[in-house]
C-alpha cells in the first residue's frame, strides 16, 4: 500500500502554494492587468473626441462661408396700437404695443440640392434651397384684444425669419395682398434673423377680413433645414436628392417617400398642438414665448450622422470586453496545457487590441469606416496571432486563438449594424460566452495544473 501511495502524482508548489492557488493568483493578475489597460483605451478615446471635435470645427467654418443651418418662421403681421393711461400725478401718458398675428393658413414647398463640401480630411453637407411660401391671414379685431387700445394702420409690418439672412436671395419680395412689398432687415424678440416689410391698412380693409401672401426665396445653408409651424394649418413639403435623411423636432412628416437618391416629406399641423396662440398681445413681455415657439419646430437633417468618429466611439465601447476575453483564453491555455504564458505577454497582446482602435480611426478617414475596420482586424488577428505562435509554440492554439479573435471582431462589426437589435445580441452573446466558460471550469478545482505535476520515487 506504500508503495501504490508513494507512486500517486503529487502536485508542486511554487512559494508554498497549490498549482490551483497559483492559477487563481494569475487570474488576480491579469484581471488587475485588465483594468490596468483601461488607460490605453482612454487615451485612444479621448484622440476620438479630439478628432471629431476638429471635425465639428471643420463642418462649422464651411457653414459659417456657405450658410449656416436655416429655419424658416413667417411670415407674421405686426398691429401696432397706443393705450393712453394718466400716472398718479394726473399727467397722461401714451404706451405703444403691439399685436402679432400668425396665418390663418401657411404652406411651404422646399427644393433643396445637398452637395458635399470638403476641408482637407472632413466633409460637410450643404445645401440649395427654393421656397414657395404661401397661405392667408385673417384681420383680426383689435377691441377684442385690446378695448382701450388705438390701432395705427399706418405702422403695420410684416415680418419673416430666417436664422442666417446673409446668403439669402429675394424674388420680388412679399407679396401681401394686391401689393408687392419689400423687405428689410429687422429685429425681433420671438424670430431669429428677421426681415420685414412696411406693410400698412390697405384701403377699406376691415376686421376678419383675409389676405393672402405669398414669397419665394433662394438661400444657402448646411447640414439641416427646419420650419416654425406658425400657421392655423401649417403644411411642409421638401424634397431632395439625398438617400438618407434624418427628420427631427416636435414633429415628424406624415408622408414620407424615400426612393433610390431622392426623398420627399410632408408635414401637415395644426395648431391645437402647439403651445402658442394665433394672436400675441404684446410679445416682448413674454418670456418664456421664444422658448415655447422655438420648442415647435421640425425639419430635415442632411448632415451624415453616421460619421467614421462616431463609428468608432461604440466599437471602443466593447474594448475593455475584447480584452477580457482575450485574457480568458490565454488563462483556459495555460489551465488546459499547463504551459505558462508570462503576464508581460498578456500585456503585450492587450496593447495591440488598443491599438486596433487607433487603425480604425486614422484609417477610417481615408478610406471610410468598412474598409478601415477590414484592414485593421486583420491586421491585428494576424499580429496576435503570429504572437501567440512565437510565446507558446502550439500551432493549434495559435491558430484556435486567431480564428476565435477573428470571429469577435466579425461578430462586432454586425452588432454595429444593428441599430434596433444591438443591445439584445450583445447581450445573450455576452450570456453564451459565459455559460461556455463556466462549462470550461467547472471541475477547475479538482484539475490542478496539469503541466505542474511530478512524480516522486
Amino acid at each position: 500500500m506504500s508503495d501504490i501511495a508513494a507512486d500517486q502524482p503529487r502536485p508542486s508548489r511554487f512559494f508554498g502554494l497549490r498549482p490551483s492557488a497559483l492559477l487563481t493568483v494569475k487570474a488576480v493578475l491579469v484581471a488587475g492587468l485588465t483594468l490596468v489597460l483601461l488607460i490605453p483605451l482612454y487615451m485612444v478615446w479621448d484622440a476620438i473626441a479630439e478628432r471629431h471635435q476638429r471635425y465639428n470645427e471643420a463642418v462649422g467654418e464651411i457653414g459659417r462661408a456657405w450658410g449656416l443651418p436655416q429655419r424658416i418662421a413667417g411670415p407674421t403681421l405686426s398691429l401696432p396700437y397706443t393705450i393712453s393711461e394718466r400716472d398718479k400725478d394726473g399727467t397722461l401718458r401714451t404706451y405703444r404695443h403691439q399685436l402679432r398675428v400668425l396665418p390663418e393658413s401657411q404652406t411651404i414647398m422646399a427644393k433643396a440640392t445637398p452637395e458635399v463640401r470638403y476641408r482637407g480630411l472632413f466633409e460637410a453637407v450643404v445645401y440649395v434651397v427654393d421656397l414657395d411660401i404661401y397661405g392667408e391671414f385673417v384681420i383680426p379685431d383689435v377691441a377684442e384684444h385690446t378695448p382701450t387700445g388705438t390701432l395705427d394702420p399706418s405702422g403695420i409690418t410684416a415680418q419673416i425669419g430666417i436664422s442666417d439672412p446673409r446668403s439669402i436671395v429675394v424674388e420680388g419680395g412679399l407679396l401681401l395682398g394686391d401689393r408687392t412689398l419689400a423687405l428689410e432687415p429687422g429685429a425681433d424678440p420671438i424670430l431669429d434673423g428677421v426681415l420685414t416689410a412696411r406693410a400698412g391698412m390697405p384701403t377699406g380693409l376691415k376686421p376678419g377680413d383675409r389676405v393672402p401672401y405669398r414669397m419665394k426665396l433662394r438661400l444657402n445653408g448646411s447640414e439641416r433645414i427646419s420650419f416654425l409651424p406658425l400657421g392655423r394649418d401649417t403644411k411642409v413639403t421638401v424634397a431632395a436628392p439625398w438617400a438618407s435623411p434624418s427628420f427631427f423636432g416636435a414633429y415628424l412628416p406624415v408622408e414620407r417617400n424615400i426612393t433610390g437618391e431622392n426623398f420627399e416629406a410632408s408635414w401637415r399641423i395644426s395648431y391645437l398642438g402647439r403651445s402658442f396662440g394665433q394672436i400675441w398681445n404684446n410679445p416682448e413681455t413674454d418670456s418664456h414665448l421664444r422658448q415655447r415657439v422655438t420648442n415647435a419646430g421640425f425639419g430635415v437633417n442632411f448632415l451624415q450622422t453616421v460619421t467614421p468618429y462616431r463609428e468608432t466611439e461604440r466599437a471602443i465601447k466593447y474594448g475593455i470586453l475584447f480584452i477580457a476575453l482575450t485574457f480568458v483564453m490565454y488563462l483556459m491555455f495555460e489551465m488546459i496545457s499547463g504551459k505558462p504564458i508570462h503576464l508581460l505577454q498578456y500585456g503585450a497582446v492587450g496593447l495591440s487590441l488598443c491599438v486596433f482602435y487607433l487603425l480604425l480611426l486614422s484609417l477610417s478617414e481615408q478610406l471610410g469606416f468598412f474598409w478601415a475596420y477590414a484592414i485593421s482586424a486583420t491586421a491585428i488577428v494576424g499580429q496576435t496571432t503570429a504572437y501567440t505562435l512565437g510565446t507558446t509554440r502550439r500551432t493549434q492554439f495559435a491558430l484556435g486563438f486567431g480564428a476565435g479573435l477573428g470571429g469577435l471582431y466579425a461578430f462586432l462589426y454586425v452588432l454595429m449594424q444593428m441599430e434596433s437589435y444591438s443591445l439584445l445580441s450583445g447581450a445573450i452573446a455576452l450570456f453564451l460566452v459565459l455559460s461556455a466558460l463556466m462549462w470550461m471550469t467547472r471541475n477547475l478545482n479538482r484539475l490542478g495544473m496539469p503541466g505542474a505535476q511530478v512524480r516522486t520515487a
